[in-house]
């Protein structure tokens, strides 16, 4: 995930990107990407511990409700941010400077979010779960990456 940010960030530092082209299109690809492999590999492993973990601290309740809360506002600030590539594509070069708003601040958002479930969300998990406990997500997490129908965007 921080590969894929920085790969998107990068690209907003060039201007190429700002009207309908290559570099345009090499950025929503870029962005739709994230999107998929946040869908598909990073979702459900923090859907699988949240429900592994929710109810046994306040602290990890708290934690798991901020991750969850921030979640959701990445998606709809990536959303925003595809919807103006959208227009910059159709020639509103204006909205361009949006766009890279709002991409950088999810990129920012999400690398904080990442920090937190690296720092905070391990520290809960390894003193709340046991080994067959985390056994059993890591069972759960492998049966919903393998079946893609499962999958769905938070809204």
């Amino acid at each position: 995930m921080h590969e894929l940010a920085r790969a998107i960030e990068s690209a907003t530092l060039a201007d190429g990107w700002r009207e309908p082209g290559h570099a345009l299109s090499s950025l929503v690809e870029s962005v739709r990407y994230l999107q998929s492999f946040d869908d598909a590999t990073h979702r459900p492993k923090g859907v699988a511990l949240f429900a592994a973990l929710r109810g046994r601290d306040p602290r990890a309740d708290a934690l798991i409700s901020r991750l969850e809360e921030d979640c959701e506002q990445r998606d709809r600030t990536l959303a925003q941010a595809l919807g103006h590539l959208v227009k910059v594509g159709l020639g509103n070069a204006a909205a361009a400077d949006t766009a890279k708003r709002l991409l950088d601040q999810h990129c920012a958002m999400l690398r904080g979010d990442l920090e937190l479930e690296d720092t905070a969300l391990r520290d809960v998990a390894t003193r709340l779960l046991s080994p067959q406990e985390w056994s059993a997500i890591v069972s759960s997490i492998s049966a919903v990456i393998a079946a893609p129908g499962l999958r769905t965007r938070l809204r």
